[in-house]
């Protein structure tokens, strides 16, 4: 079962599928706030993922699938498995932290700030996709748990500057009440 589902977790087109739809709904509702919302996760997930990606590649660590004998991984929609006698060959890589795992912190950590609701489900999310990235052979449990780090640090970062420039931002009261 895991092995049709992790791969899942990890492509990209899971997590943009999950806005899409919001935003689709959120359209059809003619909810501006919502809409400014998800644009906002959106661009905090391409800022996420451009300095995660920068900072992989000043690391330089190799992924498991390049770097351990007998691993299992998953790559081009198969599963394969490195020899027991593998060598790795590899000097550097992008393996350290975990872009997907960043993003995906990003993206929940602002989903709970804007929609408070949403708290208990939607940390499922990052947990899914960074289960994902080592069950898939692509990360070392410490990358996903520097991405998640990373992640809920931008995501904390945007919502400091929403706060302080109050852009496309109305906080829900603490009585639970909405503004409008």
């Amino acid at each position: 079962m895991f092995d049709f589902f992790m791969p899942l977790f990890s492509s990209n087109i899971f997590l943009w599928s999950i806005a899409f739809v919001l935003l689709f709904i959120y359209l059809i509702k003619k909810d501006r706030q919502k809409i400014c919302y998800l644009f906002i996760i959106a661009l905090s997930i391409g800022l996420c993922d451009f300095s995660t990606n920068f900072i992989k590649k000043s690391i330089g660590r190799i992924r498991p699938l390049n770097q351990l004998a007998g691993v299992n991984y998953y790559e081009d929609g198969e599963w394969r498995q490195r020899p027991p006698d593998f060598t790795a060959t590899k000097k550097s890589g992008t393996s350290y932290p975990s872009a997907h795992s960043a993003n995906a912190m990003t993206a929940a950590t602002l989903a709970v700030i804007f929609w408070p609701r949403s708290r208990f489900w939607v940390w499922f999310l990052p947990l899914a996709i960074g289960y994902s990235r080592v069950y898939l052979g692509k990360h070392f449990p410490t990358d996903v748990l520097a991405g998640w780090i990373y992640g809920l640090c931008i995501g904390v970062a945007v919502w400091i500057a929403l706060q302080k420039f109050r852009i496309c931002w109305k906080p829900v009261p603490s009585n639970g009440t909405k503004n409008e």
